[in-house]
C-alpha cells in the first residue's frame, strides 16, 4: 500500500522551479497525458523535473522519504517512497498503438526471481463529488471540463489569497475563517479603485475579474484586521488539467496550483 502524505503544502517554496520548467510543460502537455507537478528528495529531483512527462513502460523508483506529485487530465495523484513503480504500456483498442499514459494505469512491480512482477495497485480514481468516494453504479467522474475547472475561479480563501490565475468574466472568494459564522466584509485596492466585497453564509458577491487584473493585477486585501499583497493573472480558459497547470506554473500561480492538487486529487 502507499502511504499517502497530508503534511505538506505542495506548491510553497516550489514556485521557482515550476517556473522555470513552464516552458517544458507547455511543449509537452499535449503529448503525454502523465506529467511531473513536483518531486521531493535529492534523487526524485534529479530524475523528475517538474513538467517531464512520465512515458509508458517508464519506471519509477522512489527511496524513503521521497514522492512524486503527478497530474493527467483526469486528475491529480502522490506516489510515496519507498517503492517502484511502471506506467503500464496500454494499446489503443482500435489501432493496436501504444495509448497515452494515464494515472490508472500504474502499477507497483518488484523483481523476483529476476524476472519483473506487475502488482495492481488499490484502484485510483477522481470522485464524482470532491472529497468524497467513488459511486459504485455511476464510476468516477469524466475528466474535468471547463464547466469544472472554471469552479477554481470560484474557490479563493480571502484571507489566504496570494498569486492566483483567473479567466471568464467574474471570481469569487470564501471566508477561510469562521465561514457563515464570520460574514465580515473585506477590501479589495486595485489598480481602478477599492472595491468592497461583502459576504452571505461565507461566500462572497461576483467580482469582476477586470478590475481585479488591472495595472500588474497587484491587489491590496484589507481583512480581519490585516492587510496584505495578492495578484491575479489572466490566463486564457483552460479546457483541461494540463492546459491549466501549463498556464498556471507559467505565470507562477502558485494558489492555482495548489487548487489543482487539492480539487483533483485521485482517490484510492
Amino acid at each position: 500500500m502507499i502511504e499517502r502524505r497530508t503534511d505538506r503544502r505542495p506548491w510553497r517554496g516550489a514556485l521557482a522551479i515550476l517556473i522555470a520548467a513552464a516552458g517544458v510543460i507547455a511543449a509537452q502537455a499535449g503529448d503525454a497525458a502523465v506529467l511531473v507537478l513536483r518531486a521531493h528528495g535529492p534523487g526524485a529531483q534529479a530524475r523528475f523535473q517538474p513538467g517531464k512527462p512520465i512515458r509508458p513502460g517508464e519506471r519509477i523508483k522512489l527511496a524513503a522519504q521521497e514522492w512524486l506529485m503527478l497530474l493527467d487530465n483526469g486528475g491529480t495523484r502522490s506516489l510515496d517512497g519507498p517503492g517502484q513503480w511502471v506506467l503500464d504500456e496500454r494499446k489503443d483498442k482500435a489501432s493496436g498503438r501504444p495509448a497515452p499514459g494515464r494515472l490508472s494505469a500504474l502499477m507497483e512491480y518488484a523483481i523476483v526471481d529476476g524476472r519483473e512482477r506487475r502488482i495492481a495497485m488499490a484502484a485510483a480514481v477522481r470522485s464524482p463529488v470532491p472529497g468524497g468516494g467513488a459511486d459504485e453504479a455511476g464510476g468516477p467522474a469524466a475528466d474535468p471540463g471547463a464547466a469544472q475547472l472554471a469552479g477554481l475561479v470560484r474557490g479563493n480563501d480571502i484571507y489566504d489569497v496570494g498569486h492566483v490565475c483567473v479567466w471568464g468574466d467574474a471570481v469569487g472568494f470564501f471566508q477561510g475563517r469562521g465561514g457563515a459564522r464570520d460574514d465580515a466584509p473585506a477590501t479589495l485596492l486595485t489598480a481602478t479603485g477599492p472595491i468592497l466585497v461583502r459576504f452571505t453564509g461565507g461566500r462572497s458577491e461576483p467580482i469582476a475579474i477586470d478590475r481585479l487584473t488591472g495595472g500588474k493585477g497587484v491587489v491590496t486585501v484589507e481583512t480581519g484586521g490585516t492587510t496584505r499583497e495578492a495578484r491575479f493573472t489572466r490566463i486564457a480558459a483552460p479546457q483541461s488539467l494540463e492546459e491549466l497547470a501549463a498556464a498556471a506554473a507559467k505565470a507562477g500561480c502558485d494558489d492555482t496550483l495548489s487548487l489543482i492538487w487539492d480539487r483533483f486529487r485521485v482517490e484510492e
